[in-house]
């Protein structure tokens, strides 16, 4: 079970203008303050099963997936990039390692930095190295 942090120095909020929680794909955005790393480490999980309270000892059911992944916001997007997935958005580039092991890539807008994960199942869990 990961320690909990009382009072960690930045906190991921949900973005609620860029997360869609109703229809077929549900998606979460979230913002976090910059530690001025450009190149941060993420660890996610997420699954279909809520937890069924928000206390922090709270049960948390098995994951459907989950992994690591490295952001780079370095690096500019070319023009012609889309964003993808269809829910991740245009700019800069970042690479996914799932559970599985496979790689994938994904986009993120790069003006927003702070927003780490976008989901099409239920954000179960994001913590950020």
């Amino acid at each position: 079970m990961p320690t909990i942090v009382d009072n960690p120095p930045r906190v991921a909020v949900v973005e609620n203008s860029l997360s869609a929680t109703s229809g077929d794909k549900i998606q979460y955005a979230f913002t976090i303050p910059s530690s001025g790393n450009s190149s941060p480490s993420i660890i996610w999980a997420f699954s279909d099963a809520n937890p069924g309270s928000s206390a922090k000892d709270a049960k948390i059911h098995i994951h459907i997936d989950k992994g690591t992944t490295k952001m780079n916001f370095v690096k500019a997007a070319d023009a012609n990039t889309t964003g993808g997935g269809g829910s991740h958005r245009l700019g800069t580039t970042s690479t996914n390692t799932t559970s599985s092991g496979s790689n994938d890539s994904s986009t993120l807008f790069p003006s927003s930095c702070g927003i780490l994960a976008f989901s099409t199942l239920v954000c179960g869990l994001l913590v950020l190295i």
